[in-house]
């Protein structure tokens, strides 16, 4: 007998017949979350009495709840801890749960982030370079699997050099010598605009020419327009 089998066995136990419980094992190891239409695709038959009664069972159990969505849509929401527990997945957090651990991962991801920041732009610390172990070896070229930390994970390639000041950090660091020749720097330089439509002046209103003629009010420099490099 598998886990499965086990699972949707403690279910009948409850009162539900056996498909009814491979649903709500699917659904307890899933989110916790389904629709009726969902059930109804699940058991193949089409929706009636049946999959009332069902519903209405389990929210009289206080298995379930209806959570409204929308106007007037709703979802349920297999919520009850006693189920979980009977099924051996008590330890399930459930989908608000996973929102909360993941903002917070994010969170600490975030201030992780800004100390890095700190330390290899702002102190000049110097980046680190780490392998944790070696995947292989091919031809004297080793494919390593580590970490490195510098001023290009931490922050955006070639933003900061961007900048017009005469302090820039990340093009200082070019310039330290001594050097046999002063370094040069090459740059492309390109702007993106719309095509002019000439007498056919309509096509002006269309929204791409639109709004590059509205970023051209507001920024008349060039390089102002935001291209949608997708396919």
């Amino acid at each position: 007998m598998t886990p499965h089998d086990v699972r949707c066995q403690a279910l009948e136990m409850l009162g539900y017949t056996p498909r009814q419980a491979q649903f709500l094992v699917l659904v307890a190891l899933h989110g916790g979350y389904f629709l009726r239409r969902q059930y109804v695709a699940f058991t193949g038959t089409p929706h009636g009495r049946a999959t009332v009664r069902f519903l209405a069972h389990a929210v009289a159990r206080e298995h379930v709840r209806v959570v409204p969505y929308g106007r007037q849509g709703h979802v349920y929401h297999l919520y009850a801890r006693p189920l979980y527990a009977v099924i051996g997945e008590e330890e399930q957090i459930g989908r608000a749960g996973a929102h909360w651990v993941t903002i917070v991962g994010v969170g600490i991801s975030f201030l992780l982030s800004l100390v890095v920041l700190k330390d290899v732009v702002v102190d000049g610390a110097e980046p680190y370079n780490g392998a944790v172990y070696t995947w292989m070896v091919v031809e004297g070229v080793r494919f390593e699997i580590g970490f490195l930390v510098d001023a290009l994970t931490a922050l955006i390639p070639g933003l900061s050099a961007q900048s017009a000041v005469s302090n820039n950090h990340e093009l200082s660091r070019l310039r330290i010598g001594p050097v046999a020749v002063d370094p040069a720097y090459y740059a492309i330089k390109s702007n993106f605009e719309t095509k002019n439509p000439g007498w056919r002046f309509w096509r002006n209103f269309r929204r791409d020419r639109a709004g590059d003629l509205a970023a051209d009010f507001v920024f008349p420099s060039g390089n102002d327009l935001v291209v949608n490099a997708a396919p």
